[in-house]
């Protein structure tokens, strides 16, 4: 099933950067801690954000996939899961604090097939 059939989607906007949640929120350890850094007000993404908000639009869905040439090559799959999921939770929160506008954000993590780029499995990712 494709997303936009998935979600309900009619006509959606669709803002494509690599690296999907990176993009908005990456994590950087200084000093033997995690931190998160978040620099969306100078970045490329918000300023297509932003126009996608002149739309109306209520509702958010980021999608990070296995595999993404714009994060860093993984052997073990469940790491690889763990940290999209985390930067997935980061973003959505992030855009939940600073676009009150936004009712609806949607996080998926997408498993490709190496070869084929074929959808194996999709996982909604819940967040509060």
């Amino acid at each position: 099933m494709h997303i936009r059939d998935k979600f309900g989607f009619c006509k959606p906007d669709i803002l494509t950067t690599a690296g999907g949640s990176r993009t908005v929120s990456f994590f950087e350890v200084e000093n033997g801690k995690e931190r998160l850094n978040f620099e969306v007000k100078n970045s490329s993404f918000y300023i297509d954000f932003k126009a996608y908000l002149f739309h109306g639009s209520s509702r958010v869905v980021i999608v990070d996939h296995s595999d993404c040439g714009f994060w860093p090559k993984y052997s073990d799959s469940n790491k690889e899961k763990y940290d999209h999921t985390k930067s997935l939770k980061a973003a959505g929160t992030i855009i939940k604090e600073n676009y009150p506008q936004i009712k609806e954000i949607i996080l998926l993590y997408v498993v490709l097939n190496k070869s084929t780029n074929e959808i194996i499995e999709t996982k909604e990712i819940n967040f509060s």
